[in-house]
């Protein structure tokens, strides 16, 4: 994910939950759009995105990126089980017509990009980054270098001006 992306996430994440955005301050929020950046830099903004709708419709509360990335991790193990529905009728003889036929194959293509796009997260542990996937991330350029060791890629600092 981008960090437009994650700002668009933010923005749908404001107009649910609201309250909890009442409160923070610029810095804050500057501070929520960086970590969810670098946390979530690994999965499609689109696979996040589904994430984010089915969290949306079941939780009280502002997810985490933790939930949000054990929801991804669930929608990969969803995409790449195998729907037997298809098989079972065309085995029982049932006839199908082409337009289920595209639409079949249509979700298919679908399932297949979700399950190749986040198949690494089957093998996280609680759904938490490792340490090589954020050393090459160049939030993180400045590690060891006396530079600030963290810092938004677009390199926009919180109050607007950019960062050299």
């Amino acid at each position: 994910m981008t960090t437009q992306d994650v700002n668009q996430l933010l923005a749908i994440m404001k107009a649910n939950y609201s309250y909890a955005f009442k409160t923070m301050s610029q810095d804050e929020k500057y501070m929520l759009l960086c970590t969810w950046t670098v946390t979530l830099q690994d999965i499609p903004s689109d696979i996040v995105m589904l994430a984010v709708m089915q969290l949306v419709s079941q939780s009280k509360w502002l997810p985490t990126v933790a939930e949000i990335r054990e929801k991804c991790r669930e929608i990969h193990y969803a995409a790449a089980t195998p729907d037997t529905t298809f098989d079972m009728m065309l085995a029982s003889g049932m006839s199908v017509t082409p337009e289920q036929q595209r639409e079949h194959d249509r979700r298919e293509t679908k399932r297949k990009y979700i399950a190749e796009a986040t198949k690494h997260l089957r093998n996280e542990d609680n759904g938490a980054l490792t340490l090589d996937s954020l050393l090459v991330n160049p939030a993180f350029e400045g590690i060891g270098t006396g530079r600030p060791s963290f810092m938004l890629q677009s390199g926009i600092t919180p109050n607007g001006l950019q960062a050299k």
